[in-house]
């Protein structure tokens, strides 16, 4: 026997390396040929359920509800937010900041265009700029890219035009040179997380995970497309052989045997919607037609077993690659579907905000305030480290809810009539000299006797005396011990007669 040793070529997604391009317009760099990982990044997500959920999620957190800045500090920023550009949809910082959350998401990078204004002190517009039409040029000798070059479809540049663009520079745009100038009129500013000339990508690890997910999630389409696929097997045990009339004519072959068995088995047993069969005939023999129709059945599991299990192990790598601890943050059902202990998912929304969405939007935060900062009037020197004068807003939609008892066991009654829009109760006027004092109750009090869960607690302690489960004295000692009351109020609610029955 020879045997030989076969090594096999896996596929695999692979992050490439930075690697000079050529253009029309200069020299780029690329990431993957032509430019192309961004796009391939991009389509893997798409064909991730998990992917395309969880990095949904996270844009919208990062984005939140917009900036918030105080405008007693930073009037002309506050101003200057309401309107960013004078064209195009991202008009307001809110509606900039939602579609950056989303390239950050998805790339870890953001790309905007500065236009200076004619000082060339100040930014007079920002206008967003997608992050996968971005190559940067080749870095010079202190490691510092100068320009950029931007095309909406790299792998198409005869058709689509490819634009340079300087790197933000604040001192050349404000050049004394006419010329360098005019050319730095608008900038291109780009943010990631690395030191190169691309993104870190935190999400490496799950991109493979991220394929298989894409391809798995064809197996249905493709099984229902195909009818189930083979669904059984039939064995005809003696198979046909030709016959042949006395003097030796061919009357029929096994073949045609073959193919009139095959339709009238498809005849009875498949349609529009039924599983594909196979069907094996044996080696041939004497016998009669009927003995065709000796069959054996064989029905192979089916795949939906494991399908579920690698499904479930692709969404867990995918997320746990993502830092998202419970699927329910992202919107994906765990075990026992959606829901669950309210106090967990709150926690895991917590946790998953404050370990990868702060973080991003504080290093968003940074590379903004360099941009604001040539906004007029705005400065960031003397911000308090307490309550920044900028900031993303953002709240987790999962919160905690009370009950009505949970809620008068913890609220004031000033705190209860302002939730349910009730004027405050009027202080109560002074008592003058000589008048009757007017009994305070304590805060114990007030909550025993406004709380059904209070009453029903001194019901269910009488039932108990009353069982012979209680003394009296120690009704008494719980009255004054755990609600407050002094020792004539337990003896008037617990009498010193009082007997089990």
């Amino acid at each position: 026997m020879e045997v030989q040793s076969i090594a096999l070529q896996l596929a695999a997604v692979e992050v490439p390396k930075p690697a000079k391009g050529t253009s029309t317009v200069g020299m780029p760099i690329f990431w993957g040929a032509r430019h192309s990982f961004m796009s391939k990044l991009k389509q893997l997500i798409r064909n991730s359920p998990t992917a395309s959920a969880m990095l949904g999620r996270k844009a919208s957190l990062v984005a939140g509800q917009g900036f918030r800045v105080d405008e007693k500090a930073l009037p002309t920023l506050a101003k200057f937010l309401k309107k960013v550009a004078s064209e195009g949809q991202y008009k307001t910082a809110k509606k900039l900041l939602k579609r950056i959350g989303k390239d950050y998401a998805e790339f870890e990078g953001v790309a905007l265009q500065v236009v200076w204004a004619e000082d060339r002190k100040h930014i007079a517009e920002l206008y967003f700029q997608r992050f996968d039409t971005v190559a940067p040029g080749a870095m010079d000798e202190d490691e510092v890219i100068n320009e950029y070059y931007l095309c909406r479809d790299w792998s198409n540049t005869q058709r689509y035009k490819v634009k340079r663009l300087p790197a933000f520079n604040p001192e050349k745009a404000a050049s004394a040179d006419a010329k360098e100038r005019e050319e730095n009129a608008v900038q291109l500013a780009v943010f990631f997380d690395g030191d190169e000339y691309f993104p870190d990508l935190s999400i490496q690890a799950g991109l493979n995970y991220m394929e298989a997910e894409g391809l798995l999630g064809r197996f249905h389409p493709n099984n229902i497309s195909n009818k189930f696929s083979l669904g059984s097997i039939f064995t005809v045990l003696n198979g046909p052989v030709d016959k042949q009339s006395e003097d030796g004519k061919t009357i029929i072959t096994a073949a045609e045997q073959q193919r009139a068995f095959v339709k009238k088995l498809k005849d009875t047993f498949t349609g529009p919607e039924a599983e594909q069969l196979l069907v094996l005939f044996g080696e041939g023999g004497p016998g009669k037609a009927e003995d065709l129709a000796q069959l054996q059945s064989y029905t192979p599991g089916t795949n939906e077993t494991l399908y579920e299990s690698l499904s479930k192990m692709f969404q867990q790598a995918i997320l746990s690659a993502g830092g998202v601890t419970s699927p329910e943050v992202v919107g994906l059902p765990s075990v026992g579907g959606l829901g669950g202990d309210g106090g967990k998912l709150v926690e895991a929304y917590q946790l998953y905000y404050n370990t990868v969405c702060r973080p991003a939007q504080l290093s968003l935060l940074e590379f903004f305030k360099e941009l604001f900062a040539f906004v007029p009037d705005t400065s960031f020197e003397d911000e308090p480290d307490g309550e920044p004068w900028l900031d993303i807003t953002t709240t987790l939609p999962a919160r905690v809810t009370f009950t009505e008892d949970g809620l008068f066991q913890i609220c004031s009654d000033a705190e209860l009539r302002e939730m349910i829009d009730l004027p405050a109760t009027p202080a109560e006027p002074e008592a003058k000299p000589g008048a009757a004092e007017v009994k305070q109750l304590t805060p114990e009090q007030k909550a025993l006797t406004s709380s059904p869960a209070g009453q029903s607690s001194i019901d269910a302690m009488l039932a108990a005396l009353t069982r012979g489960e209680a003394t009296p004295e120690s009704c008494r000692a719980r009255l004054v011990l755990f609600y407050g009351l002094s020792e004539a109020d337990a003896l008037l609610i617990v009498p010193a007669q009082a007997l089990a029955a």
